[in-house]
């Protein structure tokens, strides 16, 4: 199964990131994405849904953590919040 996943915009309310940070952090949750996606499969909600106009999500503690971890972070909420 092909899977293409576009993401429009991501808020981060609080936390204000230059843009070279935004390119990384774009860059970590894509590469997260795509190994949660290989390793646990397409969630349901992405095989029947289609498309979904919108996902939102809440992550208590992101402004502490460091770079990187943002980025998988983001990923993992928003593959859980596929799954539910």
């Amino acid at each position: 199964m092909k899977l293409q996943l576009l993401i429009d915009r991501i808020i981060l309310e609080g936390k204000s990131l230059p843009p070279s940070q935004r390119r990384r952090l774009y860059a970590d949750i894509e590469a997260e994405l795509t190994a949660l996606l290989t390793m646990n499969g397409i969630p349901n909600r992405l095989q029947s849904a289609g498309t979904l106009a919108n996902l939102s999500i809440e992550l208590d503690g992101i402004s502490e953590l460091p770079g990187t971890r943002i980025g998988q972070a983001i990923a993992h909420a928003i593959y859980r919040e596929l799954n539910r």
